[in-house]
């Protein structure tokens, strides 16, 4: 416990990711709609009970939003790596010792790899298996990703739920509209603006 209050260096990242997909479902009424449908499928109009293990398992097209989330805006959007040994590529050679450098928001968005690739389409990883694993690393790749991914995923899944339980949500700003600020933590330059309404029968008031 000691460890996990003085070194909370995942949550900036987790938290990234989680205002992203916010974002996105607030820009595509048609997918927030199928995740309340899903939600609503396995927690029924009990919106106060814990989310459990089961729940998120059950979760199927939450678990497309966040890889979609994560592909259209990864929280780390390059990593480095240093090459162990020569490389050649077509005609060039990349030598030993050289630091290379990924960027995985553009990667995750090129048209050979991705079918419109700045689209968001969370039905696209219904059916991903077969493609190449290095396509797709919004945590890394190879013996040196990250370990705790599969937590931070169960957060995010989490925190989605908890939100989209209880609130509709609609962004101010498109995708269109957002500048990215290729930090070390992916950041959008003028900020995620929301209109947030609760869904309880009777409730009206917005708030931003």
């Amino acid at each position: 416990n000691k460890y996990v209050k003085k070194h909370p260096q995942g949550f900036d990242t987790t938290a990234t990711a989680a205002a992203f997909a916010v974002h996105l479902l607030g820009n595509h009424p048609e997918a927030q709609a199928k995740i309340h449908d899903e939600i609503d499928s396995v927690f029924g109009n009990d919106r106060g009970r814990p989310v459990t293990t089961d729940d998120i398992r059950n979760l199927k097209y939450l678990d497309c939003v966040l890889k979609e989330t994560l592909r259209l805006y990864p929280p780390i959007p390059a990593i480095a790596r240093k090459i162990d040994e020569d490389v050649v590529i077509g005609k060039h050679t990349i030598p030993k010792g050289t630091v290379s450098i990924v960027m995985l928001y553009f990667l995750h968005r090129h048209p050979r790899f991705f079918e419109k690739p700045d689209a968001f389409f969370p039905e696209r990883f219904l059916d991903y298996a077969d493609r190449h694993p290095f396509l797709y690393i919004p945590f890394s790749g190879g013996a040196r990703n990250c370990i705790g991914q599969k937590f931070a995923q169960l957060e995010d899944k989490i925190l989605l739920t908890h939100i989209m339980r209880h609130f509709k949500v609609e962004s101010e700003l498109s995708m269109e509209q957002l500048q990215m600020s290729l930090e070390l933590v992916l950041r959008p330059t003028q900020g995620l603006h929301l209109k947030v309404t609760p869904r309880v029968a009777g409730v009206e008031k917005t708030t931003n």
